[in-house]
């Protein structure tokens, strides 16, 4: 992400600022991310995924997940958040904000079945996702 200054946050405006807490930061009247995004944060809650359905800035505290063609990102957020407590175990405890590096990241390895199994994973997780928040 590209950082931005407190004075620069708007209480109000068009697009959320994701930083490295759970929440948004504030808002901006413009945007460095699209929609449908996979976000995990650098520092404070570091290793937390989070799937970001509105354009959005990005601050320098979070990573931006795109996959390659061969991951459907939606699979991957699924993969990542289930995974949510190895990302916390591989962060930087030893320093305060916690932080966890690129380089972690990159090391993990994720399950890649074909494109329609992926789907599928997707299909049957967003439909028990809506259930659990009716």
């Amino acid at each position: 992400g590209k950082r931005v200054t407190k004075k620069e946050i708007l209480d109000k405006g068009k697009y959320p600022v994701v930083s490295g807490g759970i929440g948004f930061m504030g808002y901006l009247n413009e945007y460095n991310r699209e929609e449908n995004t996979i976000t995990i944060a650098q520092y404070g809650t570091a290793g937390f995924v989070n799937w970001q359905n509105q354009k959005f800035w990005a601050n320098d505290v979070c990573f931006s997940v795109i996959p390659k063609e061969t991951l459907f990102n939606r699979y991957l957020y699924y993969v990542l958040t289930n995974m949510q407590n190895y990302l916390y175990s591989i962060s930087n405890r030893s320093a305060i904000p916690y932080s966890i590096s690129s380089n972690n990241i990159m090391q993990i390895t994720i399950p890649i079945p074909p494109l329609e199994i992926q789907q599928e994973i997707v299909t049957i997780l967003d439909a028990f996702t809506e259930l659990n928040t009716e």
